[in-house]
């Protein structure tokens, strides 16, 4: 079983896309279902809610051997770890109590934000793309 985040989003879309074909079981979480095409919405099991919340990544990830996570940019957060740091927190604690094996994880730190210039690395291809 692979569950995908944000399965109506710029990437996460086409994650869901690339793997309805490969045979295997998938899972979405998704704020609003309607998003997804309707086509792929009948091959897939959807869990509806913030993949933010608790109780919504421990019903998806039961039974998971993958997820592909995207942490969404959240311009009205306090600081970058409530951000992301907050918001991945249960994942990556439901992460452990069901003992998923494999985790795509994508961030977005954003060109032009308060910490971009703080971000290691990342600093520095977000200057070459300014």
């Amino acid at each position: 079983m692979i569950v995908i985040t944000t399965p109506s989003g710029l990437i996460g879309h086409q994650v869901l896309e690339n793997l309805l074909d490969s045979g295997e079981a998938l899972r979405v979480i998704s704020r609003d279902p309607c998003g997804i095409p309707a086509s792929a919405r009948e091959r897939v099991q959807v869990i509806e809610g913030s993949h933010g919340d608790p109780a919504v990544v421990d019903a998806a990830f039961a039974g998971a051997d993958a997820v592909f996570w995207l942490a969404p940019p959240d311009p009205r957060a306090e600081s970058v770890d409530a951000a992301y740091v907050g918001f991945t927190r249960p994942a990556a604690e439901a992460f452990k109590r069901h003992s998923v094996r494999r985790v795509v994880g994508i961030s977005a730190v954003g060109r032009g934000t308060p910490w971009a210039a703080h971000a290691g690395y990342v600093t520095g291809s977000l200057a070459w793309t300014t």
